[in-house]
């Protein structure tokens, strides 16, 4: 069962040891964190699929509406310090 963290999915990966280390070695030399490196790998895996695009979008309007939330959230919250 995937862990969910707000609208983002945890996923978690085993790998084998020397393949990792390759891995970490890549990240290390692009200024990276593994799990950015590997997120980019599958976000251009899946980018050569015909329904990425309609996906990208999708999640691109989530992430807008939980900025929405967040940023009238902390209106709510200064409006409520003032009274």
């Amino acid at each position: 069962m995937p862990l969910r963290h707000g609208s983002k999915i945890y996923l978690q990966v085993l790998l084998d040891p020397h393949r990792f280390a390759l891995l970490q070695q890549i990240a290390d030399n692009e200024g990276m964190k593994v799990s950015a490196l590997a997120r980019n790998a599958i976000y251009a895996y899946l980018s050569i699929t015909p329904d990425y695009e309609a996906a990208a979008k999708l999640d691109k309007v989530e992430w807008e509406e939980s900025v929405k939330r967040r940023v009238q959230g902390r209106m709510n919250a200064r409006k409520a310090d003032k009274e």
